[in-house]
């Protein structure tokens, strides 16, 4: 599998992982309590990431369960990068009905201090979008926030940036040209 992400800097990097994945345990329960098909199964994660020519040694978990209309699947794996020093990468998805949810994270350890931490946050539900994404690296916080939903039939979209007394909120309008080309326009939102 080959994975390919924009850094705080913009800059592109690219890895790819050869991994095993082993079912080691699943569990069907259609006669529980509340009357559900249950369907539980849980894998072992094994193999290297190669990142610039270099083999890296992972290890980790997913876990999936399925019900009648619900759906989730949890990943975590740990990449060693050298003595006392890993990235540790976690992954997860929810879906129910019409409601969708997906995280993901990465931090770096170095001497088990984390030293490097990024997250994205999808969250999709009826006519409402909401996607959050956070990086700290070397004490630098940076945040992006952006949510948008139908209000009495008018799209609403607002735009978050930075953390703290820095953050800014914006008002985003789409607006569409004679020839169908949409730009955006942002409105400051004044505290």
């Amino acid at each position: 599998t080959i994975f390919t992400y924009r850094d705080m800097e913009g800059e592109s990097h690219t890895y790819r992982m050869h991994y095993n994945l082993t079912r080691v345990a699943h569990y069907d329960d259609d006669f529980d309590d509340d009357d559900r098909d249950d369907d539980e199964e849980e894998y072992s994660i094994d193999g290297v990431m190669v990142i610039e020519g270099v083999d890296y040694d992972i290890r980790g978990v997913r876990e999936i369960e399925n019900e009648r209309n619900e759906s989730e699947s949890e990943t975590k794996f740990y990449v060693t990068l050298g003595e006392g020093d890993y990235m540790l990468v976690e992954q997860s998805y929810e879906s129910e009905g019409n409601e969708t949810e997906q995280e993901y994270s990465y931090s770096v350890y170095r001497d088990g201090q984390c030293v490097e931490r990024s997250s994205f946050e999808y969250e999709s539900e009826d006519d409402e979008t909401e996607v959050k994404m956070t990086a700290n690296k070397d004490g630098n916080n940076q945040a992006l926030y952006f949510t948008r939903e139908t209000v009495r039939g008018r799209e609403i979209i607002i735009l978050r940036t930075g953390t703290g007394k820095d953050a800014q909120s914006y008002y985003v309008t789409p607006v569409t040209d004679a020839d169908g080309n949409v730009t955006y326009e942002y409105e400051l939102i004044q505290r």
